[in-house]
């Protein structure tokens, strides 16, 4: 199989941990980079129920995405 691997591990990352690792790309094609960060959030709020991910490797994640394309600078952190 060809999953991609976590560097040395040998274990392959799950799909939930790719989604999560390439979703920038989603926001910068986004015309409104709001809104895309906030389905990114509620798509990986089931990854986290299903305990695919953990909460604070998605909140960082997303709160690292929000201030690299402005949005906390432009909308305030209560806001993003």
């Amino acid at each position: 199989m060809n999953a991609p691997t976590n560097d040395a591990d040998t274990e392959p990352r799950s799909y939930a941990e790719a989604r999560l690792r390439t979703c920038g790309r989603i926001i910068s094609l986004a015309p409104d980079k709001l809104a895309a960060l906030t389905d990114l959030a509620c798509g990986f709020a089931r990854d986290i129920r299903d305990g695919c991910l953990s909460q604070p490797a998605v909140a960082d994640r997303l709160h690292e995405l929000a201030d690299a394309y402005g949005l906390i600078a432009e909308h305030g952190i209560d806001v993003v």
